[in-house]
C-alpha cells in the first residue's frame, strides 16, 4: 500500500514536472530542446511503466492476509496500472501531437494537470480500499476470487482498447504531420508562385506605362499634324477662291481684248479694202492714156453708190463720233457676254449686238468714204 502510494506521489510529480516543462513561454525555445526533452521523458515514461507493473503484480502487504485479500489488493493495483497506463499513453501521444504543433495552449496544460489530480486521488482511494479490504473475512474468498477473475478480463480488455485507441492516435499524429509537411511545401509553392506572378505584374506594369507614354505622345502629334492640316486647307481655300477669281477676270479680259481684236481685225480689212481701192485709182490717174476708162469707172461708182447730198463736212463729223461712240458701247456691253457658258438669251443678244455692230460698221465706212470724196 506504501509502494502504491510512493508511486502515485512519484507520478504526480512528474506530471507536474512535465506540465511546467511543456508551457514553455515561446515556440523557439521549444524548438531547440525537443529531441533532449523527448528522449528524457521517454525514459522517465518507460522507467514509470515498469515500476507500476511492479507495484502492481508484486507488492505484497505488511499484514498477514487471505489469499482473497492478496487477489483483491493485485486486482486493485492492476487497475490503477491500467490507469497509469493509459494516462502515459495518453500524454505520450499528446507529447507527439505537441511536438509537431508550434505553440500549445494554456487550456490543454490546465487538463493534464487535472488528469493528474484525478489520477492521484484514485491512486488513494484504490490504496485505502485495499488496506480496508485486509480485514475483510474470508467467507467471501469464492465470491472475490471470480469477481477478481472478471476484474482481470475487463482490465485487459480495457488495456487492448486502450492500445488500439493509442495506435489510432499515433496514426492520426502521422496523417497530420504528413499534412502539415504538405501544407507547408504548398506555403512554399504558392509563394514562389506569388513572387513570380509579382513580377510578371511588376513588368506588365512598365509595359502598359510604356505603351501610355507612347500613346501620349502619338496623340501629341497628332493633334500637331491635325492642326498643320486644318491651317493648309483653310490656306488651300484662300487660293482657291483667289485662283477662281483670277480666272474669271483673265476669262473676261480674254474676251474683251478677243472683241478688241476683231474690231481692229475689221478696221484693218476696211482700211486694206479702202487702200487697195485707192491705189487702183491713183493708178488710173496716172494713167493718162485712159482717160475715158477712169471717166467711165467713176461714173459707174457714181451710179452704184450715189452721193448723198451733205450740208457739210461738220455734219459728217458730228455722225462719225456718234456712230463711233455708239460702236464703242455695243462693244462694252458685248464683251460683258460670256464666251464659254451662254443660254438662249444670251446667245440672242450676242448677235443682235454683231449684227448692230455690223451695220454700224457699214455706216461708218460709208461715211468716210463721203469724207474723202469731199476732201478730194
Amino acid at each position: 500500500m506504501s509502494t502504491l502510494a510512493g508511486s502515485g506521489y512519484e507520478m504526480l510529480k512528474f506530471w507536474k514536472m512535465f506540465d511546467s516543462g511543456s508551457s514553455s513561454p515561446s515556440s523557439q525555445d521549444m524548438s531547440k530542446k525537443t529531441g533532449s526533452q523527448v528522449r528524457q521523458r521517454n525514459g522517465s515514461v518507460a522507467s514509470l511503466k515498469a515500476k507500476h507493473r511492479a507495484s502492481a503484480y508484486f507488492a505484497m502487504p505488511t499484514t498477514t492476509t487471505s489469499n482473497d485479500s492478496i487477489t483483491q489488493q493485485r486486482h486493485h493495483s492492476c487497475i490503477f496500472s491500467s490507469s497509469s497506463i493509459q494516462l502515459l499513453n495518453n500524454e505520450s501521444s499528446m507529447q507527439q501531437q505537441r511536438s509537431s504543433c508550434s505553440k500549445p495552449t494554456q487550456e490543454s496544460s490546465t487538463s493534464r494537470e487535472w488528469q493528474v489530480i484525478e489520477a492521484a486521488t484514485a491512486a488513494a482511494a484504490v490504496g485505502n480500499t485495499i488496506h480496508g479490504s485486509s480485514s475483510s473475512t474470508t467467507s467471501t474468498d469464492t465470491t472475490n476470487t471470480t469477481a477478481a477473475a472478471s476484474l482481470y478480463k475487463n482490465a485487459d480488455d480495457e488495456i487492448i482498447s486502450l492500445v488500439a485507441e493509442l495506435e489510432k492516435e499515433k496514426s492520426t499524429v502521422v496523417a497530420l504531420r504528413q499534412q502539415n509537411q504538405a501544407m507547408t511545401q504548398n506555403m512554399t509553392q504558392l509563394e514562389i508562385t506569388n513572387k513570380e506572378y509579382a513580377v510578371k505584374l511588376e513588368e506588365m506594369e512598365r509595359e502598359k506605362n510604356n505603351q501610355v507614354q507612347d500613346m501620349d505622345l502619338l496623340l501629341r502629334k497628332m493633334k500637331t499634324t491635325a492642326e498643320d492640316a486644318r491651317k493648309w486647307s483653310f490656306e488651300a481655300s484662300r487660293y482657291k477662291e483667289e485662283l477662281e477669281t483670277l480666272r474669271v477676270s483673265a476669262q473676261n479680259e480674254k474676251a474683251a481684248w478677243m472683241t478688241r481684236m476683231r474690231e481692229k481685225d475689221r478696221i484693218i480689212g476696211t482700211l486694206n479694202s479702202r487702200l487697195a481701192q485707192l491705189e487702183q485709182e491713183i493708178m488710173v490717174l496716172r494713167q493718162d492714156s485712159h482717160p475715158t476708162a477712169l471717166y467711165s469707172h467713176v461714173e459707174t461708182e457714181e451710179m452704184m453708190h450715189p452721193p448723198t447730198p451733205l450740208p457739210g463736212g461738220l455734219l459728217l463729223d458730228h455722225e462719225l463720233r456718234e456712230l463711233t461712240h455708239e460702236k464703242e458701247r455695243l462693244q462694252s456691253v458685248y464683251g460683258k457676254i460670256p464666251i464659254q457658258v451662254m443660254n438662249g438669251h444670251q446667245r440672242h443678244q450676242k448677235e443682235e449686238l454683231e449684227e448692230q455692230m455690223h451695220k454700224i460698221d457699214g455706216q461708218l465706212s460709208r461715211i468716210r468714204q463721203k469724207i474723202k470724196r469731199t476732201v478730194l
